[in-house]
């Protein structure tokens, strides 16, 4: 017959299990705040691109001899936001108007997001 040990668990083998557990739940932990992250930016990219896209629209409905250049500040849902207009005449054609729209949320320069479109003239 075998002998069956009884003495228990050591005390290195209680911390090495600890510090195998702390490892994994602090990479859980990161793996979560990458994911809340990730959702913030998105979220933020979303905005920027529904802001685009209205002002696009706004810009589709306005005549051609009111598009101008110009920034305006709004603040919407709490956020401050700034939307600029580049208008460039006669390009990329004759009788067209190049419209760039930038989207600066939070006087971010650097996380400003850009659409062109091409303002054709309608009599």
């Amino acid at each position: 017959m075998k002998k069956i040990n009884n003495r228990g668990v050591t005390l290195i083998e209680v911390t090495i299990s600890l510090a195998v557990l702390a490892f994994g739940i602090l990479s859980l932990m990161l793996l979560y705040t990458s994911g809340i992250r990730g959702t913030v930016k998105a979220q933020s990219l979303t905005r920027k691109t529904t802001l685009g896209a209205a002002r696009i629209e706004e810009i589709m409905t306005t005549s051609y001899s009111k598009v101008e250049n110009g920034c305006e500040e709004k603040t919407i849902q709490g956020i401050p936001t700034k939307t600029c207009l580049t208008i460039t005449p006669n390009t990329p054609i004759k009788n067209t108007k190049k419209v760039e729209v930038r989207i600066i949320v939070n006087d971010n320069e650097n996380d400003a997001i850009s659409y062109e479109y091409i303002k054709p003239y309608h009599r």
